[in-house]
């Protein structure tokens, strides 16, 4: 098998793995965690900094105690790690089953709390004694190690099944009570349909307690750790040694076990005292006699934390610069300086990410490597000093070498580093990108159709995707990336170009155009339609008026939503650019959906009030399925535009010829236009004239145009067929 093609398989595995729907869902639940990493972050460097001077510095300003506002930030954020994560990611796989089904089958955050509370049962608080203490006595209350980041592994085992328990019991019919009423609370509702299969979750973890007791299990945690760690406890210091030691403490962590900690029995048995050994060797004018110490994997090893992880960094930011994977290395890079490297383990995430489990153990396994060859041959000098675990690469490479070589073993371990993750790097983007594309088509053929439709459900992905799109519209807006262009209306007997439609288009910054039908949904769904549509509005005015100081009259067409039909403000707005502009009557014109203008009560009447201010009302889509002659009668229609569902197939239909042919002449005999969307080619022109149809708008004559373009077709005149 041949490199494209071991490639191609490799990333063929790690799609099904990342599409797995309950490994994303967990991979979702560590990013939600980011801010409260952020924080933790920011704090463990404000008191970690590897800097003499700084440290005198803060304790000369705040006193001997300054790393207590630190440490508070930590209690509520790393101390807590484990059972911030598990509630993100019963969250998380709760979402993702309610999208399995048409009906929300349960609130994310009652499952979250069935899953803290099947925690809470594992890992067994300590009984208080005294209920009257300020505080509790040593070993009682909550065992704060296991609700960190070392408790991680079953955190997430307990978010994973309990959550998985809890959604089966959930759809069982006769174990949810039904509670319904008009006054209710929804939330009530949710609350007692979760109430016996939340008791029954609990109970099952409970029962799975009394075991693991009754057999002598005082801490599921520390059991897990134990029967892990204990086959390593007799290692030699050797090479072997040392890469298993390494294999072993990456492999763990990328499933969420501390690998560190799993490996502490031999860090504490040959490590340190090895590290202890070269120190004393050397004060005494000695050799040292050790190559692998705790510095040296620390220094050497673990350049960013765990898995070399600022090669990851360093390789995101030298070959995929944009994108989220890019904003997070951005916001990872200052603490994996200095050897802090939660943000990007849980941001990307790396753990349980397939794409990067091979890099992630491969990178340290390679260093390893070359670090001993480096040493053994006497190209850098062994580890003789201890090194603050916060120290900065080059920094701590000189430090625990004593001498620049040892900076320089760090900068070939980068650059190793970074041309191994590099192809990871370009795999996980690959398959971010066909997710996003699988998405966006997703999207596309019908999301707007289908907005009210309760029948029309999108998966997970498609959902983030328009709830991402959604805010770079909001964003779009300020940036000036909406923009107007205009699509001739044409009379097809001279050629004369008697009115455009302005017609929105979003070219987003890395997407290019968004089709308009899903982003006019978005806003619509965001709330933004209505900034849209005044922007809208002016735009069309100013453009108006420009074209006729050029010189040219023509109608300009907008489109009004429901959204801004509803509000009293578009009367003013509209008001204000006919006075602003000067536009004579019937040279502004609203279009309207058939659906837009027969919903709701009061819009006959804000329609009657805009058509009083000289300005025309155009129906759009007419003959989209709700097409009724009521309108003629209600509003003060001036123009009928008839849709493609009727234009697209008057040349072959003869239903949709004779409806055109009756829609025609009805609006000849009430003095109103006719005006037919979607034409294409000539031969849907000249069955269309031959029903009386003149007035045109469609790709035969232009699609729709930049404004300056727009004005040389007006100027020119339409061809003649």
């Amino acid at each position: 098998m041949n490199p494209a093609q071991l490639q191609l398989a490799f990333s063929n595995v790690t799609k099904k793995l990342l599409w797995n729907p309950h490994l994303k869902a967990i991979r979702n639940g560590l990013t939600l965690t980011l801010p409260l990493v952020m924080a933790g972050c920011l704090a463990v460097l404000i008191a970690n900094f590897p800097v003499a001077q700084y440290q005198h510095f803060m304790t000369n300003l705040f006193g001997e105690n300054w790393r207590v506002f630190c440490v508070n930030i930590s209690n509520g954020t790393f101390a807590i790690l484990s059972l911030i994560i598990m509630l993100t990611v019963s969250y998380s796989i709760a979402e993702h089953n309610n999208s399995l089904s048409y009906t929300r089958e349960m609130h994310p955050a009652v499952n979250a709390l069935v899953s803290l509370g099947c925690l809470m049962i594992l890992i067994e608080p300590y009984p208080l004694l005294g209920t009257a203490l300020a505080s509790p006595p040593p070993g009682q209350g909550l065992p704060v190690f296991w609700l960190g980041i070392h408790g991680l592994f079953l955190a997430i085992i307990v978010a994973f099944v309990s959550t998985t328990i809890f959604y089966h019991l959930r759809r069982i019919s006769w174990l949810r009570i039904s509670f319904y009423s008009e006054e209710a609370d929804p939330s009530i509702a949710y609350a007692f349909s979760a109430m016996l299969p939340g008791m029954i979750t609990i109970l099952v973890f409970a029962l799975i307690r009394t075991a693991t007791s009754h057999y002598g299990i005082e801490s599921l945690n520390q059991t897990i750790y134990d029967l892990l760690s204990a086959p390593f406890a007799r290692m030699g210091n050797t090479f072997a040694t040392a890469i298993f030691y390494t294999f072993i403490r990456h492999f763990f962590w990328f499933f969420g076990i501390h690998g560190t900690n799993l490996m502490e029995p031999v860090t504490t048995s040959i490590y340190v005292p090895a590290m202890e050994e070269n120190m004393a060797a050397v004060a005494e004018g000695l050799a040292a006699p050790h190559i692998f110490t705790k510095t040296f994997f620390d220094a050497f090893l673990a350049m960013g934390g765990s898995g070399a992880t600022i090669c990851l960094i360093l390789a995101l930011f030298l070959f995929n610069r944009r994108g989220s994977m890019f904003k997070i290395a951005q916001i990872s890079l200052l603490p994996a300086i200095f050897n802090i490297n939660e943000m990007i383990m849980f941001g990307l995430p790396i753990v349980l990410n397939p794409v990067f489990l091979i890099p992630f153990i491969t990178v340290p396994l390679v260093q390893c490597l070359i670090s001993y060859v480096a040493m053994v041959s006497g190209l850098v000098p062994y580890t003789i000093n201890m090194i603050d675990w916060t120290a900065p690469p080059f920094i701590s490479g000189y430090a625990a070498t004593g001498s620049y070589m040892g900076a320089v073993l760090q900068l070939v371990n980068l650059a190793v580093g970074v041309i191994i993750y590099l192809p990871f790097v370009r795999i996980a983007e690959a398959v971010k990108k066909e997710a996003f594309n699988k998405a966006f088509k997703e999207l596309m053929p019908g999301y707007a159709e289908s907005i009210g439709n309760s029948e029309y459900v999108i998966t997970g992905e498609a959902r983030a995707l328009s709830r991402s799109l959604a805010k770079d519209l909001a964003e779009g807006i300020e940036r000036k990336e909406i923009s107007l262009e205009y699509q001739p209306q044409v009379e097809s007997t001279t050629g004369k170009v008697f009115g455009v439609e302005a017609l929105m288009r979003w070219d987003h910054s890395h997407l290019g155009r968004i089709p308009p039908g899903l982003f006019i949904a978005l806003a619509e769904e965001s709330g933004l339609i209505k900034k849209l549509g005044s922007w809208a509005l002016e735009e069309a005015c100013w453009q108006w008026d420009q074209w006729r100081q050029a010189g040219v009259d023509v109608v300009m067409s907008v489109n009004l939503s429901i959204h801004q039909l509803d509000d009293d403000v578009i009367l003013d707005e509209i008001k204000d650019r006919v006075a602003r502009y000067a536009i004579p009557p019937g040279m502004l014109e609203v279009e309207v959906t058939e659906s837009t203008a027969l919903g709701g009560g009061n819009r006959a009447a804000m329609l009657h009030r805009i058509h009083d201010l000289g300005v025309n009302l155009a129906i759009d889509d007419f003959g989209m399925g709700h097409s009724s002659l009521v309108y003629l009668k209600q509003f003060p229609v001036d123009t009928i535009k008839i849709d493609r569902v009727l234009s697209k197939d008057v040349v072959t239909s003869r239903h949709s010829s004779e409806i055109i042919f009756t829609i025609a002449e009805l609006c000849r005999s009430l003095n109103i236009h006719s005006l037919v969307e979607f034409v294409d080619n000539v031969e849907q022109l000249k069955v269309l004239q031959g029903l009386g149809c003149t007035r045109i708008q469609g790709w035969l004559y232009s699609p729709s145009l930049p404004a300056a373009k727009c004005l040389e077709y007006i100027r020119n005149g339409a061809k003649v067929y």
